[in-house]
């Protein structure tokens, strides 16, 4: 079973307020969905996750529930949560993971790279510049979303100015990050973050393989799935590297058309499902 992650971010943000949708945000996840659930039960072999804002998992787990391929999670959680006899729900503006749960979360997107620089923009305000603090933060998310039975992909990636030290930045992150969380329940997505974005090369084959191997050094069982820029004109590449299990989606126009649009989307995973090695 290959596994594929679609982020879909903030790009429910209308033009009118400078964001990418072409749409009022009420239609939004039906936009992005409705085109998706029947053709998406073609692929039996691939598990779709897709992460909407939080305002639209109800809606989304509504419109998925009679596909079996396709599951809704969050994009991420708070790393507290309610417990009986202790906080029963004094987290204004926050994201427990009961709460992501309630409302049909089945998963939680978290140290995706745009968190990660949230967190460390915060700490850094505080007089602080260790990333060891923000890996410690990620790790008491994960188990919160375990502790609610909720599966977690995991965000791991090094910055341009980070390739020097590409192995040991990303297995800090993944042994402070795993630490005391059931590793069956997570999937690491690999974001190089200087691949990612508008104008970006993409990782190529032997690089993604290079790390893909550091993982399995780490925990041979781990699943890895690449986030640096899944592309129609990679996705051939991509599905031929046996060892990795999947791929995670943001952006699928980098350019005229910027944002995630549902029939480019379905054009990425025919390519990516074609070139499967069976």
């Amino acid at each position: 079973m290959k596994h594929i992650i679609v982020n879909l971010k903030r790009f429910d943000i209308p033009k009118a307020y400078h964001g990418v949708s072409e749409c009022e945000p009420s239609a939004y996840i039906d936009t992005i969905l409705l085109p998706l659930v029947e053709p998406l039960k073609k692929y039996p072999d691939l598990s779709f996750t897709i992460y909407p804002p939080e305002a639209y998992l109800i809606r989304g787990c509504e419109l998925v529930k009679e596909s079996p391929n396709i599951r809704i999670g969050c994009q991420a959680n708070h790393y507290e949560d309610v417990s009986k006899e202790g906080n029963f729900g004094a987290f204004t503006s926050l994201r427990p993971a009961s709460a992501m749960k309630a409302i049909g979360a089945q998963s939680s997107l978290i140290g995706h790279f745009e968190e990660r620089r949230h967190l460390n923009t915060l700490y850094q305000l505080a007089g602080v510049n260790d990333p060891i603090i923000v890996n410690q933060v990620l790790n008491k998310e994960i188990q919160m979303a375990q502790k609610q039975g909720m599966d977690v992909c995991y965000c791991i990636g090094e910055a341009a100015e980070q390739l020097a030290q590409w192995d040991e930045v990303l297995l800090q992150q993944l042994s402070i990050g795993l630490a005391d969380v059931d590793h069956q329940h997570v999937i690491i997505g690999y974001e190089p973050l200087w691949s990612i974005g508008p104008g970006k090369q993409p990782a190529d084959q032997a690089y993604i393989e290079k790390v893909i191997r550091l993982v399995k050094t780490f925990d041979p069982e781990l699943r890895v799935i690449y986030g640096g820029g899944v592309k129609l004109a990679n996705a051939a590449m991509l599905a031929g590297i046996e060892s990795m299990d999947g791929g995670l989606i943001g952006l699928t126009n980098f350019q005229d058309h910027l944002g995630f649009h549902p029939d480019e989307f379905l054009a990425i995973i025919e390519r990516y499902h074609q070139h499967l090695k069976q």
